[in-house]
């Protein structure tokens, strides 16, 4: 961090999701930042998908990429939808707009196709179905494979409650597993 004129405040290591660490940090001038490290398998995915959304207003903004696998990107101050309190409201129509507005950016080249999620191979990981439930999701998992989309888009492939951070201003989305196919996945 000191090489690049950080000053650490908290972090979080061995975090969930594809990263080795979180670290909230502070530049020379006072600004916090978060500065992640992620793991080699989705870091090139997240940072696809963070400079294809440089300049949307629902994702974290990318400030600059490290070497490793790591970057620097805006602290957003905010909740996560997962550490909301149950008796709250969410506020779903806005989060469905901050979804049509990342799916408007440009989709990178050479991006995962969402519906590989769904191979036979992945699903024989899925144990926790039962026997009579794995053959329904098999059925279901053949018929996603084969039904091509209308309309590709750049997913975020991975809105979950965590990773959607409810600002002063808006929803916005941090962690994504960047990925095409149809706009609806990311329901």
């Amino acid at each position: 961090c000191s090489r690049h004129g950080l000053e650490i405040v908290s972090i979080r290591t061995g975090a969930a999701g594809g990263s080795r660490y979180i670290a909230h940090v502070r530049d020379g001038t006072g600004l916090s930042l978060m500065l992640k490290q992620t793991t080699p398998d989705r870091g090139p995915l997240e940072i696809a998908a963070l400079r294809a959304w440089r300049g949307n207003s629902a994702a974290v903004q990318l400030v600059e990429e490290l070497e490793y696998g790591a970057y620097l990107a805006e602290w957003l101050d905010g909740t996560p939808v997962s550490e909301l309190p149950s008796s709250g409201l969410v506020d779903f129509a806005a989060i469905g707009g901050m979804l049509r507005t990342l799916h408007r950016a440009a989709t990178p080249d050479n991006l995962p196709d969402v519906r590989r999620r769904c191979s036979r191979r992945l699903m024989s990981e899925w144990s926790e179905l039962a026997p009579e439930m794995m053959a329904v999701a098999a059925d279901i998992a053949d018929r996603l494979r084969a039904y091509e989309p209308p309309r590709r888009v750049l997913l975020h492939g991975d809105v979950v409650p965590a990773n959607v951070i409810v600002t002063a201003s808006r929803p916005r989305v941090i962690d994504p597993l960047a990925c095409t196919g149809l706009p609806a996945w990311d329901l």
